[in-house]
Order: structure tokens, then C-alpha cells, then sequence
């Protein structure tokens, strides 16, 4: 993947992860901007030499925003480094696809029926 196209990536994967944080719309807006700015700071070869979960990842720290990597697990960029699992990756580790979805995952009630889906943490080996 090119340059551009990898920045780009980071980009939309690092908006997700700043929607996803829920926070004020105003700070929302702010971390965006930064985020634009943080992007802007790094040379093109960084974009070709380091994995790009590497570069959301520093990006994260940097923001203040969670990483959570099960936002990213459909990408291919993520599938690859799943699979590769590249040094500086924070797919490199004990990180693995969950089994199901997170947001199907459903608890059960008193009843025996499913209550409103939930999630439900990762079970052991699971996740992060």
C-alpha cells in the first residue's frame, strides 16, 4: 500500500476510534482536528516503514483515545498484520479474532430469554 493511501487508512481508522470514545461533540470536533494535524507530522516514509496499527497506536496514546483494536479487525490492513503479526503491531501480540462478533453477543435473562443485546467481554484467550 502506498503512502498516501496508507496515511489515508490511519486517517479513517483513527476517526472511528474518536466517535467511538463518546465524548462531547465539541471535544469530539477538537480531537479530529488534532488528529489531522498529528497526521500531517509524520513523514511519508513512516507511512511505508512501520505497521499501520503501529501508527494508530502511537496516534492513540498521543490523542488520549482508547485503542480498540475489535474496531479495526475487518480491515485489511488489520487482517494482514493478524496474519504477519509485524513487529510494533499491536495485532502482534496474544490478540486474536473473536470467535463471534462482540456486539452479538447477547446475555440471557432470568427467564431464559435474550435481553437486549449487550456485549459482553471476551472470553478467556479471547481478547485483548
Amino acid at each position: 500500500m502506498e503512502s498516501a493511501a496508507r496515511r489515508a487508512a490511519v486517517g479513517l481508522a483513527l476517526a472511528a476510534a474518536i466517535e467511538a470514545a463518546r465524548r462531547p461533540r465539541a471535544e469530539t470536533e477538537n480531537l479530529l482536528a488534532d488528529l489531522d494535524e498529528g497526521l500531517d507530522a509524520f513523514e511519508d516514509e513512516v507511512f511505508l516503514e512501520e505497521p499501520t496499527g503501529a501508527i494508530i497506536q502511537g496516534l492513540c496514546q498521543r490523542l488520549g483515545v482508547p485503542l480498540d483494536l475489535i474496531l479495526w479487525q475487518d480491515q485489511a490492513w488489520a487482517k494482514e498484520e493478524i496474519q504477519l503479526r509485524p513487529k510494533g503491531s499491536p495485532f502482534a501480540g496474544a490478540w486474536r479474532m473473536p470467535a463471534e462478533p462482540v456486539q452479538q453477543r447477547c446475555s440471557q435473562n432470568s427467564k431464559g430469554g435474550a435481553d437486549t443485546p449487550t456485549p459482553t467481554p471476551p472470553r478467556k484467550g479471547e481478547g485483548l
